[in-house]
C-alpha cells in the first residue's frame, strides 16, 4: 500500500494507539512527511484526550519516533487535558531511553516547569513513582527494573534542570 492510497486525520495516532501500535507505520510516515513525501498531516494534532502522537510515543518508549516528532517540529510542551506532557509521559511509564530522547533533542525548549492536573512536574510525578517503588535486594545488589528506571530518569531530568537554570 502506498502511502498516498488511504486518507486518516490522525494518521500518527492511528499507528501508535495500543493495542494495535504499528511502531514501524509511524515511523514510515514521519519519514515521507520530512521528506515531503506522502499526504501532509498536523504533526501537532491532537486527539479526543488533547493527546498528540507525541504523547503516545513517549508513553510506548519509542525514542526514535519521539526524535523524528521533534524533527518534524512537533510541540514538545503540549499538554493533554490532564496537563501530562511527553515528558510526563515517559516518565510516568519509566521509560529512560525516551526521556533522554527528549531532553536531548529538544532541551533548548523543553519546558520542565509544566504541571499536570495534580500539580505535579515531571520531575515530581517520577520522584513520586520512585517513592512508591520498593527497591529489592538479592545478594546486597538492588534489583527492581522500575525502581532502576525511575532512579536513572530522575538523574536524566536533574542534569537538564541543572544545565538549563545555569
Amino acid at each position: 500500500m502506498h502511502l498516498r492510497d488511504t486518507y486518516d486525520p490522525l494518521p500518527l495516532h492511528t499507528a501508535l494507539q495500543p493495542p494495535n501500535t504499528n511502531a514501524e507505520r509511524a515511523r514510515e510516515l514521519l519519514r515521507a512527511h520530512l521528506d515531503g513525501r506522502g499526504l501532509p498531516f498536523d504533526v501537532n494534532a491532537v486527539d479526543r484526550d488533547n493527546r498528540t502522537a507525541l504523547h503516545f510515543a513517549a508513553a510506548l518508549g519509542l525514542a526514535e519516533v519521539v526524535e523524528m516528532l521533534i524533527k518534524a517540529g512537533v510541540d514538545v510542551n503540549a499538554q493533554d487535558s490532564q496537563g501530562l506532557t511527553a515528558l510526563h509521559m515517559a516518565c510516568g511509564y519509566a521509560r529512560p531511553a525516551t526521556v533522554r530522547a527528549l531532553t536531548d533533542a529538544a532541551c533548548d525548549f523543553l519546558r520542565f516547569e509544566l504541571r499536570d492536573s495534580r500539580n505535579r512536574t515531571a520531575q515530581q510525578l517520577v520522584e513520586e513513582l520512585l517513592a512508591q517503588e520498593q527497591p529489592r535486594k538479592f545478594g546486597g545488589l538492588v534489583r527492581n527494573s522500575k525502581y532502576e528506571a525511575y532512579s536513572e530518569i530522575l538523574e536524566i531530568i536533574k542534569t537538564h534542570t541543572n544545565r538549563t537554570s545555569s
